[in-house]
C-alpha cells in the first residue's frame, strides 16, 4: 500500500521533470546547434540554410520527436531516407550535419553559449 501511494504521488513530478529536461536540451540544441552528445560526436543541428534553429524551434523539435518514439519507425527512417531525416527533422526542416570538431566531455557542454 505504501509503495503504491509513493508511485502515485511521484509520477506527475517525473513527467514535469522529463518535460523540463527535454525543453532545456531543445533550447540548448536550438541556440548552439548541439546537445552534449552531439558535441562529443562532432555533429550539429541546422536548418535548410545552414543556420541555427533557435530556441523555440529546438524545443519544438524535441517534443515532435515523440512521434518518432510512438511509431519507432521514425528513428529508423534516416537509414533509408536520402536526406537522413527523422519525422521530427522533416516537420521542423532541420538537418544533422557532421564534420564539426569533436569536443571532450566537460560541464561546459551543458551550458548555453555566452552571447
Amino acid at each position: 500500500m505504501i509503495i503504491i501511494s509513493i508511485v502515485t504521488y511521484r509520477v506527475p513530478y517525473f513527467g514535469l521533470l522529463s518535460a523540463g529536461y527535454l525543453a532545456y536540451l531543445g533550447h540548448l540544441e536550438g541556440v548552439s546547434g548541439q546537445t552534449p552528445g552531439k558535441a562529443m560526436q562532432g555533429t550539429r543541428l541546422v536548418n535548410e540554410n545552414g543556420e541555427l534553429l533557435g530556441s523555440g524551434a529546438g524545443i519544438g523539435r524535441k517534443f515532435v520527436h515523440i512521434l518518432d518514439a510512438i511509431c519507432f519507425i521514425g528513428y529508423l527512417l534516416p537509414l533509408v531516407d536520402t536526406k537522413r531525416q527523422t519525422f521530427a527533422d522533416k516537420i521542423m526542416n532541420s538537418y544533422v550535419v557532421t564534420g564539426v570538431e569533436k569536443k571532450p566531455f566537460a560541464v561546459d557542454l551543458w551550458l548555453p553559449p555566452k552571447t
